[in-house]
């Protein structure tokens, strides 16, 4: 948080746009903070929410972008939607198959 409000700050001194914020390595644990309550304290939208996945951790262990590494992860996929965003754009509706595969990679199958 202290982060977000310092980077916030140093927008507002350099009078640039704020286009919206991206929260990263979200696990939706019960003690995160809201994106509401974030949206509220620092005054701009949240437009993305990265989920903190093992996928992330991999593709920095390898140096390589996770949307490269993992292009259909969870991940990627909110990466991407936060490009679609940034540009003005709808991100795209992901079906039901997606949706099942983002539950598969949650399960640890040993």
């Amino acid at each position: 948080m202290t982060n977000t409000l310092g980077a916030k700050e140093l927008a507002d001194q350099k009078d640039r746009d704020v286009i919206g914020l991206v929260l990263n390595e979200v696990r939706d644990e019960k003690h995160e903070v809201e994106h509401e309550d974030i949206t509220e304290l620092v005054g701009e939208d949240v437009i993305g929410r990265v989920p903190d996945h093992e996928h992330v951790r991999e593709a920095i262990a390898l140096r390589n972008p996770v949307v490269s590494y993992k292009p259909d992860s969870r991940a990627s996929h909110a990466i991407e939607d936060v490009a679609y965003k940034m540009r003005g754009e709808e991100p795209p509706e992901r079906g039901l198959g997606t949706k099942i595969r983002y539950k598969m990679d949650e399960i640890d199958l040993i």
